[in-house]
C-alpha cells in the first residue's frame, strides 16, 4: 500500500508534462481507424423518480454489455449544452454492437469517432486510474475541455469555468445513467498523462477534466 509521500510523488511525475518547442496549440487528434459508428436511437426511457431514487455512486458493475441505445442517451444528456469547449470521449469495453476501442462522441451525427484501441483493463488499468474497481465498468466517459481557448477567451478564470462545465455536463450524463436503470460514478482518480495519451489530448491546452464510470448494475442493485 502506498503511503502518502509516495503517492503525491508519483501523482507529480505522472502529471509532469514539458511540450516541446513549437508544439501545436491544439495538435490534430490521431487519424479515425474505422469509420465513424452510428449508435441506435437514444433510449427515451428516463424517468426523474428513478433518478432521484438511485443516484448513489456505484463502484462495482455487472459483466453484461451496456444497451448502446441506452448509452447514447446518457452521451446526449451530457453533450447538451456542454459548449463552449467540451467533448465527450470514452473508453467503450462492453457496449453492445460497438466494438471495444476508444471513441470520441460525435452528437450532431449521433455515432463515436474511433480514435484506437481500448486500453486493456486488466494489464492497463493499473496505469491509467487511481481506482482498480472502475476497470470493471461497461465503459469511461471522459470530459475533454480546450483548455488553451478558455483561458484565452476568459483568462484566469477560464480554466475554472471549464471545470465547472465539464462536471455539469458528467453531471447531467450520469442523471440520466440513473434515470434509465444504469450504474455510474464520477471520478477524477486517473494518471492524466497516461490517459490522455489514450485519448489523444495533449495535456496541456486540451485536457481530460473527469470521468464518469457506467455499466449496469450488479444483482444487489439493480
Amino acid at each position: 500500500m502506498l503511503n502518502t509521500q509516495t503517492l503525491v510523488m508519483r501523482l507529480y511525475e505522472e502529471s509532469r508534462w514539458t511540450p516541446s518547442a513549437g508544439a501545436a496549440r491544439k495538435p490534430a487528434e490521431p487519424a479515425p481507424a474505422a469509420a465513424p459508428v452510428p449508435l441506435p436511437a437514444a433510449d427515451p426511457e428516463w424517468t426523474l423518480s428513478r433518478a432521484l431514487e438511485r443516484r448513489a455512486a456505484a463502484y462495482a458493475y455487472a459483466d453484461a454489455p451496456v444497451p448502446a441505445a441506452k448509452l447514447h442517451a446518457v452521451l446526449r444528456a451530457g453533450a447538451r449544452d456542454a459548449e463552449p469547449g467540451v467533448e465527450l470521449h470514452l473508453f467503450a469495453w462492453r457496449v453492445e454492437g460497438v466494438a471495444p476501442g476508444t471513441y470520441r462522441f460525435d452528437p450532431a451525427r449521433g455515432a463515436l469517432v474511433p480514435l484506437g484501441p481500448a486500453p486493456d483493463p486488466v494489464r492497463d488499468g493499473p496505469g491509467l486510474l487511481l481506482q482498480a474497481e472502475f476497470a470493471g465498468a461497461a465503459a469511461l466517459v471522459f470530459a475533454v475541455g480546450d483548455l488553451g481557448a478558455a483561458v484565452e477567451a476568459e483568462g484566469g478564470a477560464g480554466h475554472r469555468r471549464l471545470l465547472m462545465r465539464a462536471g455539469a455536463a458528467l453531471q447531467r450524463a450520469w442523471m440520466h445513467a440513473a434515470g434509465s436503470g444504469l450504474a455510474g460514478c464520477i471520478f477524477a482518480a486517473f494518471y492524466r498523462r497516461a490517459v490522455h495519451a489514450r485519448l489523444g489530448v495533449d495535456g496541456l491546452t486540451r485536457v481530460a477534466a473527469a470521468a464518469l464510470a457506467l455499466g449496469l448494475p450488479t444483482g444487489e442493485d439493480a
